[in-house]
């Protein structure tokens, strides 16, 4: 799950598209749950998260191989939590704990091991 290249659309605005080389999308995703237990998994490279409730979020998947990335575009009206899997971390954060994606940014996740992943969030 590779994303190749993500760039604004021509107006500007933050409706991003995925240049990707048979990449799955999720577009439409509601983030869930208010703890990493319950928040939505990811599941594609990219994910267009259009409703996010206060303290809702999102779960990078335990099954992830060094290298593997994941974009979330945020488009919700709150932020969107993101949880490492669990036992994980984001950018030597602690244990478990989420990074948030503000309304209209977006964050790429990228493996460094299964548990441990780099983010850049903008």
């Amino acid at each position: 799950m590779r994303a190749e290249t993500l760039m604004a659309g021509s107006t500007g605005a933050m409706d991003a598209k995925l240049m990707t080389s048979g990449e799955d999308m999720e577009r439409a995703v509601t983030a869930t749950g208010t703890v990493q237990a319950d928040a939505y998994l990811l599941k594609a490279g990219f994910t267009e998260v259009t409703t996010s409730a206060a303290g809702a979020g999102a779960r990078l998947p335990a099954n992830a191989t060094p290298g593997d990335e994941f974009w979330v575009v945020n488009k919700g009206a709150n932020a969107c939590l993101v949880y490492p899997p669990v036992g994980g971390s984001i950018d030597l954060g602690a244990t478990d704990a989420a990074m948030s994606v503000a309304s209209a940014a977006n964050g790429l996740f990228k493996a460094i091991t299964s548990l441990i992943w780099a983010a850049i969030v903008a």
